[in-house]
């Protein structure tokens, strides 16, 4: 059987199986051992995507591929980082300061102020898989919350921003998410109004929603508290 091995350098092992192998669901487990081959993370997720959904009636099935989609969303957030270290007595250092991940949101509203809609994607992994959440993501190292709030409305619903964005709000509290502590930064952001809002990566779908009769419990995280912010800020902007 094949074997996964999560390697500290944020890559993943796959033993079994040769670069010329193509990979399905079968010979994943079949493929006799051949030596290692070391993976990227976004490697590891093209081979995953190229999957055949699992079988309902196969519960191991669906858990394993639930399980697998929650590691690669680990592997692909940035670890709480030890800024300094201190000996533990041991040899070994361990972390002094650790944060939280960073993440971000875009609120795209259209449509006249008494009769206002947001888009918003529907999840297609877990947690909170099938709920609505507005656009967003992690933000990757090196880069500004306001680049990568643009580059996830891109990437989840084929949008591209025609202004700079506008900060409405920042939430953090630690139980927001249920992976660990994440703090958002929710952003307005203006779109192309002739593009059609078209899901991508990791949304299984996006479309626009009348803000006066969206029911809050459908949305993941804090999602539907971040909505009346929203709601909020443009009540303050004149636009409601």
């Amino acid at each position: 059987h094949g074997s996964w091995f999560l390697a500290p350098v944020k890559t993943i092992i796959f033993q079994g199986g040769d670069k010329t192998t193509p990979l399905t669901e079968d010979n994943v487990v079949k493929m006799p051992a051949r030596g290692p081959i070391v993976l990227t993370v976004e490697e590891v997720e093209y081979l995953l995507d190229q999957l055949p959904p699992p079988i309902p009636s196969e519960p191991e099935a669906v858990n394993m591929r639930k399980r697998l989609n929650l590691l690669l969303e680990d592997l692909r957030t940035p670890d709480a980082t030890a800024i300094k270290a201190e000996e533990d007595g041991s040899g070994s250092a361990k972390p002094k300061y650790e944060s939280p991940s960073l993440t971000v949101d875009a609120a795209v509203i259209r449509g006249a102020p008494e009769a206002l809609e947001i888009l918003l994607v529907t999840r297609g992994k877990e947690p909170h898989m099938g709920k609505l959440a507005f656009p967003g993501g992690f933000v990757d190292k090196g880069e500004d919350p306001e680049v990568a709030v643009i580059r996830e409305l891109s990437e989840e619903c084929g949008l591209r921003s025609t202004e700079q964005p506008k900060l409405i709000a920042v939430r953090g509290n630690p139980s927001r998410d249920p992976r660990r502590h994440t703090v958002t930064v929710c952003y307005l952001v203006k779109q192309d109004p002739t593009i059609v809002p078209r899901a991508g990566d990791d949304a299984a779908a996006c479309a626009f929603y009348p803000i006066e009769e969206l029911d809050r419990s459908r949305l993941a995280f804090d999602h539907g508290e971040l909505l009346d912010q929203v709601v909020s800020f443009l009540e303050s902007k004149g636009r409601r």
